[in-house]
C-alpha cells in the first residue's frame, strides 16, 4: 500500500515508534533513528510479535 514511501522516524515512546512499525507493515520504507543508548520501546515491545520487528537487529 505504501510501497515507495519513505518515513525518518526520531521518536520514542509508544504511539509514533507504533505509527512507524504500522507504516512499516504497510510497506512504507521506515528508517528508525535513536540515541546511542537505544530507543526504550526496543526492549518493552521485542516479545509482541509486531511483524515490522522481522527486520530488527534484536
Amino acid at each position: 500500500m505504501l510501497e515507495g514511501i519513505k518515513v525518518i522516524e526520531m521518536a520514542t515512546y509508544i504511539a509514533a515508534p507504533g505509527a512507524g512499525g504500522i507504516l512499516a507493515d504497510w510497506g512504507a520504507d521506515v528508517v528508525k533513528i535513536e540515541p546511542l543508548s537505544g530507543c526504550p520501546m526496543r526492549y518493552t515491545m521485542q516479545n509482541v510479535g509486531a511483524e515490522h520487528l522481522k527486520g530488527s537487529p534484536i
